[in-house]
């Protein structure tokens, strides 16, 4: 698999990053220091809908988008959710520089032919909880791998 990890310093290089990214054809693509806000809907639909042309894959990280807001809701729409509804945070309460955040901002989601089991979240090892799972393919099925840097709160 052809793996890109970009750093895309927030909001300066969406056209050069998507550019290069549509001519690489990476199989894993993770982003670095993306944030909700400045996220226009224009680059969420470009997103979700090259995410539409890709048979099967895992989409993961920090979305910087909490679960039930506008960007969270929309992946959880199109893909399966499978960061279990009984944790609140993917916050580390006792790493995180802020305490007391209570957001869901890590995501795992698949499509049909990606399956997600064992899924949870590790505390005690950075800011943000680590999410542990084990991924069956039943055929093709892409990893897309989304970190952010920052959250924005």
């Amino acid at each position: 698999m052809k793996l890109i990890s970009i750093n895309i310093e927030i909001n300066r290089h969406y056209d050069t990053v998507l550019n290069f990214l549509k001519k690489e054809k990476p199989d894993v693509v993770c982003l670095q220091e993306v944030l909700e806000d400045d996220l226009p809907f224009q680059v969420v639909d470009f997103l979700l809908k090259s995410l539409d042309s890709m048979p099967e894959f895992v989409l993961c990280g920090d979305t910087n988008a909490p679960r039930g807001n506008e960007t969270f809701s929309r992946l959880a729409t199109k893909y399966k959710d499978n960061i279990p509804a009984e944790y609140k945070t993917s916050i580390d309460q006792k790493l995180h520089r802020v305490k007391g955040i209570m957001f869901m901002v890590d995501g795992l989601f698949t499509t049909s032919s990606c399956i997600a089991s064992n899924v949870r979240l590790q505390d005690g090892v950075s800011d943000h909880m680590a999410v542990l799972a084990e991924i069956e393919k039943s055929s093709i099925c892409f990893s897309f791998c989304y970190f952010y840097y920052r959250i924005s709160i």
